[in-house]
């Protein structure tokens, strides 16, 4: 399986897992990003629990936007998926990592002051999750970029 022929990889090169996960790293964002503009298609709410006020049901106009977001975030996923097989210094790909890691830059960021903001435990939990997903991810676009 996968997980075998990463063992071998491993073995025969002496990569930690972090410089195999760095390998992968646009594999990763693509899988990540992709899914989560997907989710965010199909289940707005899921993604932005806001959306609903207090006691009107549904905001229509929050669920297009959430729709567009998703949109175009499955967008950034298919972009890191057609850029992984680039070489490391190929200038497109570096662009896209140098944006890419200005997006989880920021996204992390905004989390995590969602995280502080928030009242109900269930979007403190999201909030978390998602700062601590979008904090690693900017961590590996850091070493891929720079180290």
């Amino acid at each position: 399986g996968i997980n075998a022929e990463y063992g071998e990889i491993i073995k025969k090169t002496n990569m930690t897992t972090t410089e195999l996960l760095i390998l992968n790293l646009y594999s990763i964002n693509a899988i990540i990003e992709f899914s989560a503009g997907i989710t965010t298609i199909i289940k707005p709410r899921l993604v932005f629990p806001g959306l609903i006020e207090h006691n009107r049901g549904l905001r229509p106009s929050g669920i297009d936007a959430a729709r567009w977001f998703g949109c175009a975030i499955a967008a950034l996923g298919i972009n890191s998926f057609l850029v992984h097989q680039l070489a490391n210094n190929e200038p497109g790909k570096r662009a896209f990592g140098f944006s890419m890691l200005f997006y989880h830059i920021l996204v992390a960021f905004f989390l995590l002051l969602a995280f502080f903001n928030s009242s109900s435990s269930k979007s403190k939990l999201r909030s978390l999750v998602g700062s601590i997903i979008h904090s690693l991810m900017t961590y590996f676009f850091i070493q891929n970029l720079f180290f």
